[in-house]
């Protein structure tokens, strides 16, 4: 995939021979999702007052994982017609409740972007979502209640989440509750039940179901193959290597973010940074790189640890003003 005959690392095509990728993974299945998913209906269901009942937020999970209303296109608390083209995945952990959420507004093209969940939309300011960066990618904001304005759901980045308010443009929500999980629709159901996918595999049976992974596998495959590629292209093996480890160090939740850290410290950089001082002192001084670029150490009470952590603070901050003031660094958060 690279040669690195003169020292430096060159890109060449990822496959060995014409076609040979293919031979190894299969595109079919990034082929037939490209358009997808498509949705059709026009009708619109009328609004009801707002009710407040107890409920938990898993039950408003429920029904965004269900679609009820499909094909049926909601209005948010703009006005604005929502129509629901895919409701993302779900995710575990911090950051938003669903990732890569297909939908249109007001019969416009298809767009992108994360789902916010909670029972009332104070909760968004109430968990501190406004000052986490995570949720920066959050595009719908859905409640089953609305009891603040709009303008309050803010992101760090100034952006403004459309919020659906279920209780208002679903009203047969209690029934949809009643009827899956058999309990009162005012409580909320702990446990989910599976997606709409999971009747689907059900019909055509484990040896099919387990073939459209199997696709779904390989194109996940070339597409990270795809972005390697790109990255080689634009930069270097090395410099590439270094970007993925960085990204992969951010799991699932903070990928962006440390990728971002990586771009703003390239390898180049860091040797430059670091070669003047004795081995021992290197690992010390890239970790205060790396705490200082990030936002980290400004904020850090050093008397709120124990000695030997907060020696290693109080040195990770002298270390960082030394470079900051020597580079002319300013930190990508924070």
């Amino acid at each position: 995939m690279c040669d690195s005959s003169d020292g430096i690392v060159q890109s060449t095509p990822l496959s060995v021979a014409p076609g040979a990728t293919e031979e190894v993974f299969s595109r079919r299945y990034l082929e037939l999702t490209k358009d997808a998913p498509l949705a059709v209906g026009e009708s619109l269901l009328p609004p009801s007052p707002a009710t407040p009942k107890r409920i938990k937020e898993n039950a408003v999970v429920l029904l965004w994982m269900k679609q009820p209303w499909a094909p049926h296109p909601l209005r948010d608390v703009q006005g604005r017609l929502i129509r629901i083209l895919s409701p993302g995945w779900m995710r575990g952990g911090s950051g938003p409740d669903f990732v890569d959420s297909v939908f249109q507004v007001d019969s416009g093209p298809a767009e992108k972007g994360d789902v916010e969940i909670h029972v009332r939309s104070s909760d968004w300011t109430r968990h501190k979502h406004h000052t986490d960066p995570v949720y920066d990618s959050v595009r719908l904001h859905v409640v089953m209640y609305c009891d603040v304005q709009s303008s309050a759901r803010l992101t760090t980045s100034g952006g403004s989440p459309m919020e659906l308010e279920l209780n208002v443009a679903y009203p047969a929500w209690k029934e949809t509750l009643r009827l899956t999980e058999d309990c009162n629709p005012a409580q909320a159901p702990d446990r989910l039940e599976a997606g709409g996918c999971a009747r689907f595999f059900e019909k055509i049976g484990p040896q099919r179901t387990a073939d459209i992974l199997d696709a779904a596998g390989e194109g996940r495959l070339i597409l990270k193959s795809e972005k390697l590629e790109r990255d080689i292209l634009a930069h270097s093996g090395e410099e590439a290597l270094y970007l993925g480890l960085m990204e992969a160090l951010g799991y699932s939740t903070f990928r962006p973010m440390f990728r971002k850290l990586a771009q703003a410290l390239p390898l180049g950089f860091l040797r430059q940074a670091i070669e003047e001082l004795d081995r021992q002192q290197r690992p010390k001084a890239l970790g205060a790189l790396f705490l200082g670029m990030a936002g980290l150490l400004p904020g850090i009470d050093v008397g709120a640890w124990d000695k030997e952590t907060e020696e290693y603070l109080a040195e990770a901050k002298t270390s960082w003003g030394s470079m900051e003031r020597r580079f002319g660094l300013a930190p990508v958060y924070g």
